[in-house]
């Protein structure tokens, strides 16, 4: 586990429900030693949840990817891809 979110304990109205991810300095039995806003802090494991990303480099590869599988989606005045079968498709 190497990034955690900690819960806050109390929480307005429109509020997030956690904070972070922040990374893992150091792990105890009971307390973790995270980094947060570049000072380590001590939070009990009660207070924590475990945080799963993702790497950035994994979904720019496959962005680039999906553009050159589909060269044939067409965008609408408003922005949104729009795909539509050949036999709609008129040859210009």
């Amino acid at each position: 586990m190497q990034h955690l979110q900690p819960k806050p304990t109390f929480r307005r109205p429109l509020q997030a429900p956690y904070y972070g991810p922040y990374p893992v300095i150091k792990r105890s039995h009971k307390f973790y030693k995270v980094n947060i806003h570049g000072k380590p802090t001590s939070i009990s494991i009660d207070r924590l949840k475990p945080a799963f990303t993702d790497n950035v480099d994994d979904t720019l590869h496959l962005e680039e990817s999906d553009a050159e599988i589909k060269p044939n989606l067409r965008k609408t005045r408003s922005g949104h891809c729009v795909h539509f079968p050949d036999y709609f498709v008129s040859s210009r």
